[in-house]
């Protein structure tokens, strides 16, 4: 694939307005397409149609918030709207086809409109802003950590006293299943980015940065559409092969789950992410065994169960990254539901666990941080603006940003960037 085509955008203005058109002519291809006689059964086809499309939309959007507990929030508008124009496409045609088989080529006009459909979803988390990221760079995979290679470890002040011939240019990705032993938490298997000065020997003690993806998500999500991959290549590629170890780990146990990233009897998360985590990373990745310079982050409900992390347990991590988190732990039903579910009914409990309850009765003068809000995903801005006031308060190092974006990916992208440098200072790496 050419440099050129790999930077063909998929996410703006021009490509929302191509998209639109597309899906616009597409329908009116298939409405002049419906059987004009006997008179009137074009009108009657297009509004059972209609009819059909409100009420198949209108029940998946139920069910899907209703299953998954996903708010109108993190759906919009323009998914919706993209969902309804594929189920009226597909309507439509479905009443060419029994009016003649000479019209199932109607059925091609659904395939085009499939596609208008999946760049609107596109468009709405942003998760491919260009063709390049549809197919990123593929690094070396490794699926076990016995394919590793073996090396002593020393303090990277040490490391860099010395040449490294035969490192790598590129770093390496690590699939290999998550911890459990104090937990029993259920997480699915971790992916894991080795820079290339992991790869000489003697190898640096790095420093480790883990990330969480939000609901709907998965550990792969980071690096599949969050940029992770590019963003530690073109930092290492400035820094002489040096970067942070990092881990996305999960932080659910499912795609849709939400346990509130608490200890309660839908699963130890806080204890995976505290002990579990940390301990499998020092046993097999040799890092900076310092924890105070390692570095937990998040996007959406990460963000929240990242903040939760080190308000909890300020000694497992020394900085965070809380990218579009929410004020509270939240089960995505109400608050009545999560003190209930997880909190064993006890408002107490959920106080003594709350990072806004916590801040207002603790300090943290090792802890720093930066909470990082898309511009145009208010309830994020009010929620992190509300929490970084509370954290200076309770003395943490922290800062307040905001990046262009909504609740998407635009803004996780970038807001991992932005962050990247504070990470590997916090890290002892340097800007």
């Amino acid at each position: 694939m050419t440099e050129f085509v790999r930077n063909i955008p998929l996410t703006g203005t021009w490509p929302e307005v191509i998209t639109w058109v597309l899906i616009f002519a597409t329908l009116t291809a298939l409405f002049y397409s419906l059987p004009a006689e006997p008179v009137g059964r074009r009108k009657r086809a297009m509004i059972w149609s209609l009819g059909a499309t409100v009420v198949l939309t209108g029940g998946g959007l139920g069910l899907l918030m209703w299953i998954t507990t996903t708010p109108w929030s993190e759906i919009g508008f323009r998914l919706v709207a993209g969902a309804a124009a594929l189920i009226l496409a597909a309507n439509l045609a479905g009443w060419c086809v029994r009016a003649s088989i000479k019209k199932i080529w109607t059925i091609l006009l659904v395939a085009v409109l499939a596609v208008g459909s999946a760049a609107v979803a596109n468009q709405s988390y942003e998760l491919f802003p260009d063709v390049g990221q549809v197919d990123p760079i593929k690094l070396r995979t490794f699926n076990s950590v016995d394919e590793l290679p073996k090396a002593q470890a020393k303090p990277l002040k040490e490391w860099r006293k010395t040449k490294h011939e035969n490192m790598p240019a590129e770093g390496s990705i690590l699939n290999v299943s998550a911890p459990k032993k104090k937990s029993g938490f259920q997480a699915r298997d971790m992916r894991v980015y080795l820079p290339p000065a992991w790869f000489t020997s003697p190898r640096p003690q790095l420093p480790v940065l883990v990330l969480l993806a939000g609901i709907p998500g998965d550990p792969d999500q980071w690096f599949d559409t969050g940029d992770a991959t590019d963003v530690a290549r073109k930092y290492q590629q400035a820094h002489g092969g040096v970067a942070p170890i990092i881990v996305s780990a999960d932080a659910t146990g499912g795609t849709w789950n939400n346990p509130v990233c608490t200890d309660s009897n839908k699963g130890k998360v806080q204890t995976f992410l505290t002990e579990d985590l940390p301990s499998w990373v020092k046993r097999h990745l040799s890092p900076n065994p310092d924890q105070r310079t390692w570095t937990i982050g998040g996007l959406s409900y990460g963000g929240t169960c990242t903040f939760q992390t080190v308000t909890n347990h300020p000694d497992a991590y020394g900085s965070f990254v809380n990218i579009s988190g929410e004020r509270t732990p939240d089960d995505g039903i109400s608050h009545e539901s999560t003190v209930r579910n997880f909190f064993g009914g006890s408002e107490e409990k959920f106080k003594a666990h709350n990072p806004e309850d916590l801040l207002k009765r603790r300090t943290y003068p090792h802890t720093a941080g930066m909470f990082i809000a898309g511009r145009d995903d208010d309830q994020a801005v009010g929620d992190l603006k509300r929490l970084h006031q509370l954290a200076v308060k309770a003395k943490m190092d922290v800062s307040y940003n905001e990046v262009a974006g909504g609740h998407n990916f635009r803004t996780w992208r970038s807001g991992l960037a932005l962050a990247f440098p504070f990470i590997a200072r916090r890290g002892g790496l340097g800007n």
